[in-house]
């Protein structure tokens, strides 16, 4: 009569199974292929630009020998250049904030009237910011992707600025009553983020890697160093509150 030790047969038992899991895993997790388009990770560079170049060219041919194509430009063109088109308001207290864009403004213009006079058939506009002609002086195109500081005494905001019309930008804090930007004022480096206002001396920004969620946050302190300041990831506490 042969006997095996039960602890035999479980061992026996584990190392059958673990030579099963390895070749099921072998199996279904073949090497990765090299991604042939890495080289579009250089988005502003000479091969990519010739790449987007010719792509367009031939997405440009297919619509354009469409027979419609011409007369829906036209009437697209003619409602989004209008200058009968309400100007899309940002209210901070008394002011009226607005982002207009038109074929004299092509990146667009950051201008403010009163409240009173934004109600009017003529509103007086003031402008603060002319993002065309910034463009011209720096090599970012201007974008303005956060609205006016909620403190209503420093009437301060942020500022979104990118290369070439890109997601991510560059944040600079902007005086809206001189219309200059802040010498020594805030400027969170480039990335795809958020910012909202926490204190006269704080910001907090959210950055993303990815999706629209932040995977980090950070407390801006006026006069330090944004990689100074810790990192707060998704689920985390450490943020004040508004007014901390």
């Amino acid at each position: 009569m042969l006997r095996v030790r039960p602890e035999r047969i479980a061992r026996r038992s584990d190392d059958l199974h673990n030579r099963g899991v390895d070749t099921h895993l072998a199996q279904q997790t073949p090497s990765e292929p090299a991604d042939k388009y890495q080289w579009l990770e250089d988005v502003s560079g000479e091969r990519s630009m010739a790449w987007v170049k010719a792509e367009n060219q031939r997405s440009a041919k297919v619509l354009e020998s469409d027979p419609h194509y011409a007369a829906l430009e036209a009437t697209a063109l003619k409602v989004l250049e209008s200058p009968d088109r309400l100007p899309i308001p940002s209210i901070n207290g008394d002011d009226v904030y607005n982002t207009w864009q038109d074929t004299d403004h092509v990146r667009g213009i950051l201008r403010r009237t009163s409240l009173a006079d934004y109600l009017s058939r003529q509103p007086h506009w003031q402008t603060l910011l002319d993002y065309d002609a910034l463009g011209k002086r720096t090599t970012r195109n201007g974008s303005r992707r956060a609205a006016p500081a909620s403190i209503r005494e420093t009437k301060m905001c942020l500022v979104g600025l990118s290369a070439g019309g890109e997601d991510a930008v560059t944040m600079r804090e902007f005086n809206l009553k001189t219309g200059k930007f802040v010498e020594g004022g805030f400027v969170l480096p480039r990335a795809k983020q958020d910012v909202t206002w926490v204190g006269q001396g704080h910001s907090a920004g959210g950055e993303r890697l990815g999706g629209w969620n932040p995977d980090q946050s950070r407390l801006s302190v006026r006069g330090e160093a944004l990689e100074a300041r810790s990192a707060a990831r998704p689920g985390q506490r450490g943020l004040p509150r508004r007014g901390d």
